[in-house]
């Protein structure tokens, strides 16, 4: 059996910094110094937000999965 997952629900149960942090590195290819200046944060701030909206994605898709 095939599961589909709907990655723009899962997307919006992320902070809206992590979102955003994760869109600029997937879709627009950013560099986290780039990310960085986008957003006024620091590169170290971008590698924890995208850590944190990984692992935050990974739990709500575990979540799904169990019965």
């Amino acid at each position: 059996m095939e599961e589909s997952i709907d990655v723009g629900r899962l997307l919006r149960r992320l902070a809206p910094r992590q979102r955003a942090v994760l869109h600029l590195t997937a879709v627009e290819g950013l560099t986290d110094s780039e990310i960085a200046s986008v957003l006024d944060i620091t590169p170290s701030s971008v590698r924890v937000h995208r850590l944190r909206a990984r692992k935050r994605l990974q739990e709500i898709v575990k979540e799904g999965r169990q019965p």
